[in-house]
């Protein structure tokens, strides 16, 4: 047997350490990168498949959102014009029979709570006092266009013809069970 003696003995353990850390870096570069890259990829691909998975899902809940705010929309334009025109029938009858005219119908305003439909308008009249308050008699007692919530009388003056005109702004309030909810 030959002997080494401590230095030589030294000098091969660094080799042979040297040489094993060399061989465990050329087998991770040659094996186990490749695997860790691949399976990197493989999750980048996982992920944009449930990702893309999840974009097909929201398209579709979407476009049922769409069709849904069609419906309301439609519906919504079918009272709104509904509601305008029986308003306009009602106060042009009593217009005419009491000597008013309407000077305004305001735009429509629709909320959907608790599953009911409410609908808001505001109509102004234009008269005599006494013409004013007999339509607000009539309109509170037939109750065909709705409820009355509130009457505010005011006065505007002309001042090109010199002419003081007393006006009343009715707020009416439809009150309908909601179909769709």
């Amino acid at each position: 047997m030959i002997r080494l003696s401590k230095q030589e003995v030294k000098k091969r353990w660094y080799l042979f350490s040297a040489g094993l850390v060399l061989l465990c870096l050329a087998s991770y570069y040659l094996a186990f990168s490749k695997t860790i890259e691949l399976y990197s990829k493989y999750k980048e691909v996982n992920q944009q498949k449930i990702t893309s998975s999840l974009n097909s899902k929201k398209i579709s809940i979407s476009r049922e959102e769409i069709k849904l705010a069609d419906k309301i929309i439609e519906r919504f334009s079918e009272d709104t014009l509904l509601v305008k025109e029986k308003l306009l029938d009602k106060f042009s009858g009593l217009g005419a029979e009491f000597n008013c005219k309407i000077t305004s119908i305001s735009k429509t305003e629709l909320y959907d709570e608790y599953g009911l439909r409410i609908i808001h308008n505001e109509v102004e009249l234009e008269g005599s006092y006494f013409g004013l308050l007999k339509i607000l008699n009539e309109l509170e007692n037939s109750k065909s266009i709705g409820k009355i919530n509130s009457c505010e009388l005011y006065v505007v003056k002309d001042f090109m013809n010199k002419v003081t005109k007393l006006r009343m702004k009715l707020f009416i309030q439809n009150i309908d069970k909601n179909d769709d909810v």
